[in-house]
């Protein structure tokens, strides 16, 4: 197990004190350029798993989930509540604490399996929300002029939201194919996917975060606020269909619904699989992860074709400035983007190339990021039909 101990103090405290350095400078910048909307957004997005940390742990004392005496739940759940509140500074600490303590304090069941929840915790919210959100600004301030804040443009819109988003990308790739097989195993702290299953995996992640964050952004970039309600939506429907599929325990399903937005995964109680039959975990995880890219293509079509219809129909809202021009628009007025006119084919105006290519591009992106998901957990359900139980010797 000191192949654990290696991989805890390589991505969990050095790369996590990296990324949290990356997203440090990316909000000291925001702030020092006087874009204090973006500094506010990148803060909330890096203090996100806290905060869904301490509703759970509230959640879960309220309700009467923590076990032990009253005064035992009472001092759980304020020891978590406290590490909510320095999250993620606490969570790189509780590794080095961990790391300090020794091998054999950390292989325990009990710190291992907490340490692979939390560290995916963190990814699958965090590092998505960033993904997310640094390519929209990206997107969103393309026509803003240079004249007017060109330290902004050179400091912090070309490198630093760059630098984020590629960063979140592969912590969050790698994270979401390592949670599935821990996750999906019954938390099985020795199970180990073959090498090709793996990679394949990570690939498929890889497309799935693209897919899904290009087509959000872009859209998002268009919708403005109402955008807001098609998230809340694809939240409010992972809630749903993981209460239906995964059959655990809600305070998962409140990290599924936020965790899901941007990638088909999911979280489940180790109860929930545990003494099942063979390949139990996997089917259910892969039932899941295809309603979810269902769900995504669904709403991201309906986003779609409210934007084309408020472009066409509504001259009002949204409105744009060469402050807030997406990416895929054309106007006279404003510098920059990557096209000289806004005509067309037979079309001409604004939009027009969005009308074309970004309807192309959000519809087929989508569409692909689904059907690769149906093929890949179609193949998961086959390769698991005689699949040996894994077994845990800590359980």
């Amino acid at each position: 197990m000191m192949k654990a101990v290696t991989h805890a103090i390589i991505y969990d405290i050095i790369l996590g004190i990296i990324h949290l350095a990356v997203d440090t400078n990316l909000v000291y910048h925001y702030f020092s350029t006087g874009d204090t909307g973006w500094a506010a957004a990148t803060l909330t997005a890096i203090l996100l798993p806290g905060l869904l940390e301490g509703l759970v742990y509230t959640y879960s004392y309220l309700h009467g989930d923590l076990e032990g005496t009253s005064a035992q739940q009472l001092r759980e759940f304020l020891h978590w509540i406290a590490f909510s509140l320095f999250f993620p500074i606490s969570l790189i600490l509780w590794h080095v604490h961990l790391v300090i303590k020794g091998e054999k304090h950390f292989n325990r069941y009990e710190n291992l399996a907490r340490s692979r929840v939390l560290s995916s915790l963190s990814s699958l919210t965090k590092s998505a929300l960033q993904l997310g959100l640094q390519t929209y600004i990206i997107i969103v301030t393309t026509h803003q002029p240079r004249e007017e804040a060109s330290t902004f443009l050179k400091e912090v819109h070309i490198f630093w939201p760059i630098v984020s988003a590629v960063f979140s990308l592969i912590t969050l790739s790698k994270s979401a194919t390592d949670h599935h097989y821990f996750e999906s195993s019954g938390k099985d702290v020795s199970a180990s996917p073959e090498y090709k299953k793996y990679l394949g995996r990570l690939i498929g992640n890889i497309y799935h975060l693209l897919s899904r964050t290009s087509t959000s952004a872009l859209l998002g970039s268009y919708l403005q606020h109402l955008a807001i309600t098609f998230i809340a939506a694809m939240v409010i429907l992972n809630f749903a269909t993981a209460t239906v599929i995964l059959r655990t325990n809600r305070a998962k399903n409140i990290w599924t619904s936020f965790a899901a937005v941007l990638l088909p995964t999911c979280f489940m109680a180790r109860d929930t699989v545990k003494g099942k039959e063979p390949g139990h975990g996997p089917r259910i995880f892969g039932r899941f992860y295809k309603y979810n890219s269902l769900l995504f293509l669904l709403l991201s079509t309906l986003a779609l074709v409210t934007t084309c219809l408020l472009l066409h129909f509504s001259p009002t809202f949204p409105s744009y400035t060469c402050t807030n021009l997406p990416l895929l628009s054309y106007s006279p007025t404003c510098p920059g983007g990557i096209f000289s006119s806004g005509e067309l084919l037979n079309m001409s105006g604004e939009h027009s190339w969005f009308f074309l290519l970004g309807s192309l591009f959000c519809l087929l992106l989508p569409t692909l990021h689904t059907v690769l998901v149906f093929a890949t957990e179609k193949e998961g359900r086959q390769k698991t039909t005689n699949q040996a139980p894994v077994t845990n010797p800590s359980a």
